[in-house]
């Protein structure tokens, strides 16, 4: 049986999106931080793993807004894609990861939207298309992730 390009492609994004592959799950990192880490910073590194989870779903809510909203306005760099907040509660993490898988369940959905054409130019930017703009995700996604692995690794 012979299989498009395009149902492959979405595949193999969610695959990325969802799965181990090469990186890590979201799960095997976020699930059961240990709570007293969550607002230690590593010395030398600005931020802790609550304001990196943070900004994690912050910038991923904002790609998100990006694909889906022609409207959309650019928030303003960094303060729009950090956390205001200094320190957080167990609640606070466990919300923003919630937060995080929720708008990565509606990206899933836009994939595996057949009606979607992968390759078309964004409305509110014409340049992008919704395939850059799950790369630019997974990239980033996975990048902090393994941030927030090695805080959790290292205690701290």
């Amino acid at each position: 049986m012979k299989t498009d390009t395009d149902t492959l492609i979405r595949k193999e994004i969610l695959s990325f999106l969802t799965e181990q592959n090469a990186h890590l799950r979201y799960e095997e990192v976020l699930d059961n931080y240990p709570e007293h880490l969550i607002n230690k910073k590593l010395e030398n590194v600005d931020y802790t793993p609550w304001q990196l989870l943070e900004h994690i779903r912050l910038c991923q809510k904002d790609i998100l807004d990006f694909v889906v909203n022609p409207n959309y306005t650019q928030s303003s760099w960094p303060e729009g894609y950090w956390s205001k907040k200094g320190t957080a509660s167990i609640e606070d993490w466990n919300n923003s990861y919630q937060l995080f898988l929720e708008d990565l369940s509606v990206i899933t959905k836009l994939i595996t939207n057949k009606e979607l054409n992968l390759f078309e130019p964004m409305p509110a930017g014409k340049k992008y298309s919704l395939f850059r703009e799950v790369l630019l995700i997974i990239d980033h996604n996975s990048y902090h992730l393994g941030q927030l692995a090695l805080f959790k690794k290292t205690g701290g």
